[in-house]
């Protein structure tokens, strides 16, 4: 089936006009990244309450919409379910729970730590998500590369690091579209992928995998040639169409951001 919204959910950007559209890139990876340190150290229901907020809040700015944030979040039940249930099923500490007279296979810590957990999950891909619908992959290669300068002096080239992310991200949708379009193929010529038996369809998937890992090294090897060709060369200082500064804008958002560290140490020295 195909998806209405192709290729959007994995290193997608979408070309709006929002507020976090208009923040500098270096701005929200910094927010994106303590925003997801609090997330997975929260333990508060007045920090997991002000988290969710702030969560929701960044999905309402990017002006997204509700019926593609619910299509992307979904591409991650499979992973959000799993974690769950191994939570569920894998504590035995606590004092198992009852409903009824029915004993259920798990504890009460169990449930409230698999709650936390599937609640820790949604909220960071919601933030990841918010990162890459609101950020062109050039701009947040660019990014990454400024704020990797200090890395220089131990030998390390955030420049290069950021290439490599920019094109990783936008070689996943290209690839996803070559695995679609292979598939769909595929099934015209009469091969099964959906129906069948588990061993007929595992072994089916190689008519996918083999073209598409020989389409994925043709476009590797036309993107180095089309690079040798530009006079590309690693290490090597180059100049950039677009220069980022800091505005208001991004004053504010840094400093709402700098609250979160001042309220998880005004909870531990109150706690």
């Amino acid at each position: 089936m195909a998806t209405p919204f192709p290729d959007v959910t994995i290193g997608g950007y979408l070309p709006l006009d929002s507020v976090l559209h208009r923040l500098d890139p270096r701005t929200k990876i910094i927010c994106a990244v303590v925003a997801i340190i609090f997330i997975f150290t929260a333990d508060r229901v007045g920090e997991i309450a002000l988290l969710t907020a702030l969560t929701l809040l960044a999905a309402f700015l990017s002006r997204v919409g509700a019926r593609l944030w619910l299509w992307g979040i979904r591409r991650f039940s499979f992973l959000l379910l799993f974690g769950i249930l191994m939570h569920l099923l894998f504590n035995p500490a606590g004092r198992y729970m009852y409903i009824g007279d029915w004993l259920l296979p798990f504890t009460e810590e169990a449930a409230i730590n698999a709650l936390l957990f599937g609640w820790r999950i949604a909220a960071a891909t919601v933030i990841s998500m918010t990162l890459t619908f609101t950020t062109a992959p050039k701009d947040l290669a660019s990014a990454l590369h400024k704020s990797a300068r200090p890395l220089a002096r131990i030998g390390l080239s955030g420049r290069e690091t950021g290439f490599i992310l920019l094109l990783a991200m936008r070689f996943i949708p290209i690839l996803q579209r070559e695995v679609a379009g292979i598939r769909e193929a595929q099934e015209a010529r009469g091969v099964q992928f959906a129906t069948g038996r588990y061993v007929n369809r595992a072994v089916n998937l190689s008519a996918i995998l083999t073209p598409a890992l020989a389409a994925a090294l043709r476009r590797a090897e036309s993107l180095a040639t089309a690079m040798a060709c530009r006079g590309f060369e690693p290490g090597k200082d180059r100049t950039e169409f677009q220069v980022f500064a800091f505005g208001r804008i991004d004053a504010v958002a840094l400093v709402a951001m700098a609250c979160l560290p001042i309220l998880r140490l005004w909870c531990f020295l109150a706690g």
